[in-house]
């Protein structure tokens, strides 16, 4: 028999006034323990915050005549209410308050002074904002609140609060505002409860323009390209170069180590574990060799094209490798590929049982431009006009993008050097075309006409794409770095900790696998109980707790300076005329009400 459901309206209405009537934090705290994300979506917040904006001075002119501010407040990046527009004023007086529900101690408050704008989209003249956790209980925090630059609000708010103690001039201006914090049930112990909730998400906000953004197609590219060579050629083909490698018996003492300790596992499966940390701990020992260490992550993309790169192409006896990297000469010699069958017939002969065939790679260079495509040529292989790159061809060097500036020697075909300007550098730098690589250009695509033809929401959704590669880039570039350094013997203490580490591990797995393995399922299943979850809830929530004891008090904050006995008496009323102006604006339609 199915159980009944509690009378009601619907299930909608049901749904909704368990919504509106939320028990309150302090009847159900113990929830925070018990399921911390739970509580923060089915209790009422554990406290509140009173804000007035009271007002600003010395706002800066975003109009030729003067300003039309406002003020937004958000909780956690999340809009909670914005003040009237005051018209023509660098001084407003607004006496706007609300009372906010804060959920959670780490919350931050942020308050961004806008300029309404009719027909564009506003402007933001400058915004402060401030961890809740430093404001002290049931009491009144007033005072001048100076505002940072619009162009400082980028990334996430944690990142920003790292300066929070540094001094700051009053350039933007500064407002006005009456804090008052307090805890609903009046019990301060619903505190620790509450930092046991999970942490607020801030989002990260993106670089500020002052209008809406429009599309780069060239930074869309470049960041789809940028993830592509760190997923390809920072981890994928190098593992396959690597797995290459030794099963190609490049290295007869590697190969015949891997395989045996392949043919171990296989004949004893329980040994797994221990046969893998001992794979990696030689192959980590094996690689101290720079030469090996080279030759197993060879990228035909990213070897220099110099003598070294040359015979380390040829050392790996691959004809698919040789043309890539015949490929980037092409392009070094500004030309093009007339006859692909033919380029993987001279790739092939260019070494010869892993030695480099040509003299020099300078020679494999003058070979490769003599079978140009013209009447004296015997083997047409590439096309090329022998002119150099063009000013403002955009190029890359080993991640550095940069744009030609000038070609130094134009009649020295193959050793031509380019002036080349590289992002976030003072000056050009003059750089051989061997050491340069091409960038797709896309810039025609960003013009005005054409992006008066793409619709504004695929222009926006292009443009999220552009964050979220960059974001992906560097959550990749993160995870493989150290993975590098380890493999590279970049750092060699580290690197021997670590082959060491995985000897040792390998005969300790002999014995206590199966206990590991044990404690791996147990964990796997414990962690989601609610004894688990309970206890280290209880953990997080009295180590916040005692960290926040010691934390700074609102008098550290390099933005603010406490309400004098002048401020209070000031400016506490709006004028007549400006409340009855506001007021006439909000009536008809007109700024922010």
């Amino acid at each position: 028999m199915k159980p009944q459901r509690p009378a009601s309206g619907g299930a909608g209405d049901s749904i909704l006034d368990q919504v509106a009537n939320r028990p309150k934090f302090c009847e159900r705290r113990e929830l925070a323990f018990a399921r911390p994300e739970r509580a923060r979506d089915k209790l009422l917040s554990y406290s509140t915050l009173k804000v007035k904006v009271v007002k600003a001075r010395s706002l800066v002119e975003a109009d030729i005549v003067s300003s039309d501010p406002y003020a937004e407040v958000y909780v956690d990046d999340v809009l909670k209410g914005h003040t009237p527009t005051v018209f023509k004023s660098l001084n407003p007086v607004w006496n706007w308050e609300k009372t906010l529900e804060i959920k959670h101690p780490a919350s931050v408050v942020l308050v961004r002074v806008m300029d309404y704008d009719l027909s564009n989209p506003d402007d933001m003249l400058g915004f402060v904002e401030f961890p809740v956790a430093d404001l002290p209980l049931e009491t009144c925090t007033a005072g001048w609140f100076r505002l940072h630059p619009a162009e400082k609000l980028v990334g996430k708010a944690s990142q920003r609060l790292e300066k929070i103690s540094e001094p700051l001039e009053e350039t933007c201006g500064a407002v006005f505002l009456e804090l008052t914090r307090k805890i609903e049930s009046g019990d301060a112990t619903d505190e620790q409860y509450a930092w046991c909730l999970p942490d607020p998400e801030p989002i990260d906000w993106p670089e500020y323009t002052g209008a809406r953004k429009k599309l780069d197609a060239q930074a869309l590219i470049d960041s789809i390209m940028d993830f592509k060579t760190a997923l390809l050629g920072g981890l994928i083909r190098p593992l396959m170069t690597g797995v290459g490698y030794i099963l190609g018996w490049r290295n007869i003492p590697m190969t015949s180590c891997v395989l045996a300790i392949c043919l171990g596992v296989s004949y004893r499966p329980e040994l797994f574990i221990s046969g893998m940390l001992l794979m990696a701990g030689l192959l980590l020992l094996m690689t101290s060799d720079p030469s090996v260490c080279s030759a197993m992550s060879l990228l035909p993309a990213a070897v220099p094209l110099d003598d070294a790169g040359y015979a380390l192409i040829a050392q790996t006896k691959d004809t698919d490798a040789a043309v890539a990297f015949l490929q980037r000469v092409v392009f070094a010699l500004q030309g093009t590929v007339a006859d692909d069958d033919k380029l993987r017939e001279f790739a092939a002969f260019s070494s010869h049982e892993g030695e480099a065939v040509a003299e020099s790679y300078a020679d494999l260079k003058r070979q490769l431009h003599k079978a140009k495509a013209n009447k004296e040529s015997r083997c047409p292989i590439i096309k090329t006009d022998d002119k150099p790159l063009k000013k403002g061809a955009l190029v890359h060097r080993s991640g550095q993008k940069g744009e030609v500036v000038s070609c130094k020697n134009p009649d020295e075909v193959l050793t031509w050097e380019y002036e080349v300007q590289f992002d976030g550098a003072d000056a050009p730098e003059v750089v051989r075309a061997d050491r340069l690589d091409s960038r797709t250009d896309m810039r025609w695509m960003s013009g005005d006409a054409m992006l008066a033809i793409i619709p504004d929401s695929v222009e926006d959704s292009l443009i999220g794409w552009t964050a979220f590669f960059r974001s992906l880039t560097t959550t990749l570039e993160g995870a493989e770095k150290p993975i590098r350094d380890i493999a590279g013997w970049k750092d060699k203490t580290k690197t021997l900790t670590v082959a060491v580490a995985c000897l040792v591990l390998s005969v300790l797995f002999l014995w206590i696998q199966r206990l590991f393995c044990f404690a791996v399922a147990v964990y796997l299943f414990a962690k989601n109980t609610e004894a688990w979850i309970s206890f280290f809830a209880k953990r997080r929530g009295q180590a916040a707790l005692e960290k926040q004891k010691g934390a700074r008090d609102v008098s550290e904050w390099g933005f603010f300076t406490r309400a004098s006995a002048d401020d209070d008496k000031a400016g506490s009323k709006a004028p007549l005329l400006q409340s009855f102006m506001d007021s006439a604006r909000s009536t008809f339609g007109m700024g922010k009400a």
